[in-house]
């Protein structure tokens, strides 16, 4: 409602006209009917709320049915329904198309009927042969002595009857019903389909699902179940198992570190506290809802802890896929003077960044080769492994460096995280378990063994991580884990490959392909795990599968994933995933489940069995009739 205040996060489609009210590192890309005349596709805006004292150049106002493709923000609803800039600009499901496969049968059952004029045809004429042939043998003087019909009369009376008869034959023949088939045939799968939990977006996306030959899918939600508990983290060069409900506070840990941990995630999170009937519960980004849980296991009251950082956050970064972290400055809460700035992500990310490490007796010199050691293993347990990190500096020296620039607070840390220019002191690395569903094994076997379907994970986690998930999981076999190129760091995978290069086709389209394509062909054979792979990583795989070819299958949740999802054949889209992604999907897997996939292909062959079925009994029916017609006029006239 007009009044309202919203929050808006990347991958959300902006619901009404609204005023920005706070914002961190907010970008719009601008919905279609607000889009320039002679603009081919819709541009990307940075937008932010104009703070008291400011020049008044940042621009506060989103547009209805805008799509935020990074950042957050608050904002207050302004206009509704057709009073919005959406009005009647509101896009309309065309929902009279015909599928490639109905265009197919379509042109097939034309082919039928051509050839069944021509069938009749043929047997008319030989009728009327056999007819003048009949009645040249007439002996005119004695049928009239007998009082029968002339030859005139005959041949009206039999060119009529045949006439008749090659129409009857040709209607007979004909299959009408072809159409029909393909409609029952689709609508039956599509039914079947909505029963798993498979919502259908496209309408040709069943029959697209029928001639699939490869899933590529990622890992959390999909074949995982997406519910992650801490197993054990690296804090103090101490390597400690959660094994118990109050670990964290049972480790020996110096007081700071601890303080510092739960700092860390409760001010760099952006899952927030729900009451249920009796307890509070977090919601939110599954990992970010993990550590929140931790902290709950450890009596720590998060529901009013997590509440310090009102109004006290300076600068906000949302984890990007790019950046592999997230960071937040806040103004520490029992320290008016101190601004404090929180980062985590991948270890190797974090690390980077570190100049040294808490310890029993404050700090000391980061040791990233022990560090790494242990992310190692943990990652091989497997282990989804996060880093924590953190930076602190006076008020003063936050708003001289940061505050009060051309940039915003969010760009210039961005920057000075990217370019080393903020020492970060290392806190640790927590291990994260999220179990296998337990179906997963067996449909990917029956994937691969039964349906010939080739099975790839894509996965932004650890390589260890990655690799341990895919053996579980039955992607990545035993005699298959040797060889070169199983699995890969998507860094090397871009440099081997080259890239995506742009080329104009005859028809003066634009067509990507694969920079070394020889080298991709060699690596997807063998390729069944691209660890550490961003949204780019993803799509450059996609594109050079189909150029090779292939019928390909992916799924995606994030804004990210976008370009991933509607360069497959069969974009398969998370239901816990974000507007975007499921707007730009063919499919939406409501369940989040890998099962739910490896059935959608089978009702989509389900439908060419079907089809293939009922053009047999066509064949059967219409060649049959023919040739029972042709063999009686010839033998018995």
């Amino acid at each position: 409602m007009v009044g309202d205040v919203i929050n808006i996060a990347a991958g959300t489609r902006v619901p009404a006209d609204c005023l920005i009210v706070e914002s961190a590192d907010l970008e719009i890309e601008e919905s279609k009917a607000e889009m320039s005349a002679g603009q081919e596709s819709p541009r990307r805006i940075h937008k932010a709320a104009v703070k008291e004292g400011e020049d008044g150049e940042a621009d506060p106002f989103l547009f209805a049915n805008s799509l935020v493709t990074r950042g957050k923000c608050k904002a207050l609803v302004c206009r509704v329904g057709p009073l919005s800039s959406r009005g009647s600009h509101e896009e309309k499901l065309e929902t009279d198309v015909d599928t490639a496969l109905q265009r197919k049968l379509v042109n097939l059952a034309s082919h039928f009927r051509r050839l069944s004029c021509y069938a009749a045809g043929a047997i008319f004429l030989l009728m009327t042969v056999l007819l003048i042939i009949h009645v040249s043998t007439f002996d005119k003087e004695a049928r009239a002595a007998a009082g029968l019909p002339g030859t005139a009369s005959v041949v009206i009376s039999r060119l009529a009857s045949q006439v008749n008869f090659a129409v009857v034959l040709l209607v007979v023949s004909i299959p009408e019903g072809l159409p029909l088939a393909i409609g029952v045939s689709l609508a039956f799968s599509v039914a079947k389909m909505y029963s798993d939990k498979l919502l259908v977006r496209q309408l040709d996306a069943p029959e697209k699902m029928g001639a699939v030959q490869e899933i590529c899918c990622g890992k959390t939600g999909t074949i995982t179940k997406g519910d992650m508990r801490v197993a054990q983290f690296h804090c103090e060069s101490q390597q400690i198992k959660n094994t118990r409900k109050n670990t964290f506070f049972n480790c020996e840990l110096s007081a700071d570190t601890l303080d510092r941990v739960q700092e860390s995630i409760l001010y760099n999170c952006d899952a927030h506290i729900e009451m249920d009937a009796t307890t509070y519960v977090p919601v939110g980004n599954p990992t970010e809802v993990a550590f929140l849980r931790f902290l709950q296991d450890a009596d720590v009251p998060v529901h009013m802890n997590i509440l310090k950082k009102l109004d006290k956050t300076r600068a906000s970064l949302p984890f990007a896929p790019a950046t592999k972290r997230s960071a937040s400055a806040v103004l520490h809460p029992e320290d008016p003077n101190m601004v404090m700035v929180y980062v985590k992500g991948a270890p190797e990310t974090i690390l980077e960044m570190c100049d040294r490490q808490m310890d029993r007796e404050g700090f000391s010199e980061v040791d990233k080769d022990s560090i790494q050691s242990e992310v190692s293993k943990m990652a091989g347990s497997p282990l989804r492994v996060i880093a924590f990190a953190y930076a602190q500096m006076d008020l003063d020296q936050w708003e001289q460096g940061y505050e009060g620039q051309s940039n915003t607070p969010e760009r210039i840390l961005e920057d000075a995280l990217q370019n080393n220019q903020l020492p970060l002191t290392f806190i640790g690395a927590f291990g994260l378990q999220d179990s296998l569903r337990p179906k997963v094994p067996s449909c990917v076997k029956h994937a691969r063994e039964s349906a010939r379907i080739a099975i790839r994970l894509i996965s932004g986690d650890h390589i260890e991580t990655a690799r341990k998930c895919a053996k579980k999981a039955g992607i990545l076999k035993p005699e298959e884990a040797g060889r070169e190129y199983a699995v890969m760091h998507a860094n090397d995978f871009r440099s081997m490959v080259g890239g995506l290069q742009s080329m104009t086709n005859s028809d003066g389209q634009i067509e990507l392909s694969v920079a070394n394509p020889e080298v991709f062909e060699e690596i997807a054979k063998s390729l069944r795990v691209l660890a550490r792979a961003t949204a780019e990583d993803k799509f450059l795989l996609i594109q050079g599968l189909k150029n090779l070819g292939r019928r390909i299958a992916v799924t995606g949740d994030g804004i990210n994933d976008v370009d991933a999802l509607k360069c497959a054949d069969v974009g398969l889209a998370m239901g816990s995933g974000c507007s975007a992604a499921r707007e730009s999907s063919s499919m939406i897997l409501v369940g989040d489940d890998f099962e739910a996939a490896i059935r959608a292909v089978m009702w989509g062959r389900n439908i060419y069995h079907n089809i293939t079925r009922f053009i047999q009994f066509q064949m059967t029916v219409n060649v049959s009739a023919l040739a029972t017609v042709f063999v009686g006029i010839i033998l018995f006239n």
